[in-house]
């Protein structure tokens, strides 16, 4: 086991051909972010010129866009799916595709991953390496959104990548652990292409911020739930929790900060994670709206409290009939983090952040 980590901490792309003999069971790519129209020619090539655009201007779309490999499945395929949110508007929308390695059409999946090489590719959706450098990984992320195209091109440092738990593999449970790594502040730029009401194509620049997961689940984790919580804050931290759900009980929620400065991570397995402001939406499922993490910052044992609020209600994903197997919440959503809380309000100034939530209510026993 030690061999595979010390491979993981050396590897940005997993090292072999995915499909019969991979060594996985479940596999992510996933990318959450935000996204601001880019009609100014604005400088968006950094994190520091995100961080001034955000300061600024409300972003005008929150994006996910996931490629899912299923190893144990039959038939073993791929899973892409996304969904966009117009924040002003306030409406969601999601799509899916799938298909199996053995189908023998024009919607067989793509999917490769060796060193220096990346290739996910299932119909019109992709995630492929464009080139790479000692510091630096390029990639082009392209998906589909009921017509809406994004069409995206990302810089990473190869300093930004964040391995968590112990040398890139974290124990969720005690029957499930995965391989899991992040790189928070994800420079995005590129084409947001849709049809206005009259039926033309139109093309708009954008530009944001992803947050890239990969996971690579060794043993199984489909038969719980989870909540996932990844926050990025304008003072350059990032905050990764997650809460299991086994036997209809939630277990300690757990989780690591980031700091993208120093490039170090630090780890919290201590958190008090409530919910409040639960929304029942059309679907008839419900969903909290609201969470208060706290935790004691591990150096001066200060108790700090981070909390969210969805942007809107309505960012519920997947159906009971479709390829995911199960519907969930996974949504955008405001943060504040308040270091210091017991000091006056005046003398203090909590920290703003925006990020992504993810509740998968855990399925019921066959």
């Amino acid at each position: 086991m030690e061999a595979i980590h010390q491979e993981m901490r050396q590897a940005i792309e997993l090292r072999h051909l995915h499909g019969a003999n991979s060594p996985s069971s479940l596999e992510w790519w996933y990318f959450t972010g935000f996204m601001w129209r880019n009609n100014n020619n604005a400088s968006c090539d950094t994190t520091t010129d995100i961080a001034n655009l955000a300061s600024k201007k409300t972003p005008h779309y929150s994006v996910q866009s996931t490629f899912f490999l299923a190893d144990e499945m039959t038939p073993k395929g791929l899973l892409a799916h996304a969904a966009e949110a117009d924040l002003e508007k306030k409406q969601h929308r999601s799509s899916e595709r799938v298909a199996g390695f053995a189908q023998n059409s024009m919607s067989s999946p793509i999917a490769f991953a060796a060193p220096g090489l990346l290739n996910l590719t299932l119909g019109n959706w992709r995630l492929s390496q464009l080139g790479s450098s000692k510091e630096r990984v390029h990639w082009d992320l392209r998906f589909d959104v009921r017509g809406t195209e994004y069409l995206l091109q990302l810089k990473i440092p190869k300093s930004d990548f964040w391995f968590h738990g112990k040398n890139g593999f974290l124990q969720k449970t005690s029957g499930a652990g995965n391989f899991y790594y992040s790189a928070p502040f994800v420079v995005a730029s590129g084409q947001r292409i849709y049809r206005d009401p009259s039926g033309i194509n139109k093309l708009e620049s954008i530009c944001g911020q992803l947050w890239f997961d990969h996971e690579i689940h060794v043993k199984k984790v489909m038969d719980v739930g989870w909540r996932w919580f990844g926050l990025n804050f304008s003072n350059g931290k990032s905050l990764m929790i997650y809460q299991i759900s086994e036997k209809g009980k939630f277990t300690q929620a757990k989780g690591e900060i980031w700091d993208q400065s120093t490039k170090t991570s630090t780890l919290l397995d201590q958190i008090n994670l409530s919910a409040s402001n639960e929304v029942c939406l059309s679907s008839q499922r419900c969903y909290p709206q609201t969470f208060q993490a706290e935790f004691l910052d591990p150096s001066s044992k200060v108790k700090n409290v981070v909390k969210t609020d969805a942007w809107f209600a309505e960012q519920e994903m997947g159906s009971a009939s479709g390829a995911i197997g199960r519907p969930y919440w996974e949504g955008a959503v405001r943060a504040v983090w308040d270091t210091a809380p017991n000091i006056s309000k005046k003398n203090r100034q909590p920290t703003e952040g925006i990020g992504f939530i993810e509740m998968v209510p855990q399925e019921p026993s066959k």
